[in-house]
């Protein structure tokens, strides 16, 4: 099942908020709603978009065809032309109608030639332009698969600082946190190693040109860069599972304090 790594950064996000709330009211301070808010990262920037790169090389391939076509059709009215040439002057050459005919042959064979090497040139060429274009379409993908990682490997390191300062709130109350920190700890190696993964693919994405020989390699590379996001996510949502004993104390001083502020002592009265 695809993981939607927004959506687990802003469900992330929610759950810090919660912590954040409960370490507040026990420190009598008011929730920062910009230190709690996702990160916002502009995926759109990057390379322009592919469409005029791929018009442009299927406009290539289709004068390339349509000239093909044209030299084609020229060498054949030119050998029509040489031969009936041959032909009428057959009677007046004073050659015999064996070397007549086989200097028809040897034009006709010259234009099957002829036309046979413009095919196969053009077919060259097409499938130059057509790997061209396949490439590009790849390298695009690539980029912005690259930003998108990127992103999210962006939003998982806020997120990281901020349950970095929720585990020092909760220990500056008093509450041992050290599983916590150690599963923080963790998290970050797991962020390190995805970014290093996402490092390696943007390497792959800005190289000149992506051959037909790369594209297996290319999705494993895709692959291992998307699951070293997915383990980092999955390391944060371990830490913030650790964290909830903590909260459950800390509501649970709050809840006391709430309590013996409310309740006030029966006042005696005197009989006469």
């Amino acid at each position: 099942m695809k993981i939607n790594m927004a959506k687990g950064a802003v469900i992330l996000g929610m759950a810090i908020f919660v912590f954040g709330v409960a370490a507040n009211a026990e420190t009598g301070a008011t929730t920062n709603t910009a230190d709690t808010a996702t990160t916002q990262v502009d995926t759109t920037a990057g390379t322009p978009g592919i469409r005029p790169q791929v018009k442009a090389l299927r406009g290539d391939i289709k004068e390339t065809m349509v000239e093909s076509r044209a030299n084609i059709k020229t060498e054949a009215e030119s050998a029509r032309t040489d031969v009936k040439n041959i032909r009428q002057t057959a009677t007046t050459s004073g050659r015999t109608k064996a070397e007549v005919e086989a200097e028809i042959d040897a034009r006709r064979t010259e234009a099957k030639e002829n036309i046979k090497d413009t095919r196969t040139d053009t077919k060259e060429v097409v499938k130059e332009k057509r790997a061209e274009i396949k490439g590009t379409i790849v390298k695009a993908a690539l980029e912005k698969a690259v930003r998108r990682l990127a992103a999210a490997i962006l939003r998982l390191e806020t997120i990281a600082s901020r349950i970095e300062s929720r585990i020092n709130k909760f220990e500056a109350l008093g509450v041992d946190m050290a599983h916590s920190k150690t599963a923080l700890g963790g998290a970050w190696l797991k962020i390190d190693e995805a970014k290093a993964l996402v490092a390696a693919l943007k390497n792959t994405a800005l190289e000149s040109r992506v051959t037909k020989d790369k594209l297996e390699t290319l999705r494993q590379e895709v692959k291992n860069a998307h699951d070293g996001v997915k383990a980092a996510h999955a390391a944060l949502v371990d830490v913030i599972n650790s964290m909830k004993p903590g909260a459950e104390i800390l509501r649970a001083k709050i809840e006391a304090r709430s309590g013996k502020a409310t309740t006030t002592p029966n006042s005696g009265t005197s009989s006469e």
